[in-house]
């Protein structure tokens, strides 16, 4: 009976510290993109350039941003 009690308290740990290494990851990770849209999308271009390569990567990083708060 101690051996079910404790291999319980022992799944229940794992499955806390994986959930929160999981937040912590997706938290870094909207932080990383966030500071990726505050500035220019490639090298030596502007915050508002609108050529395709920006566009492209701006909106990639945008839509990957609203899918991970959609998440949490």
């Amino acid at each position: 009976m101690l051996e079910l009690i404790l291999g319980f308290m022992v799944y229940d740990t794992v499955k806390t510290v994986n959930k929160n290494k999981e937040q912590k990851a997706k938290r870094e990770r909207l932080e990383q993109l966030r500071f990726r849209l505050s500035r220019p999308m490639t090298r030596n271009h502007t915050k508002q350039c609108i050529c395709l390569l920006c566009v492209n990567r701006r909106k990639k990083a945008t839509e990957e941003f609203n899918k991970l708060l959609c998440e949490v």
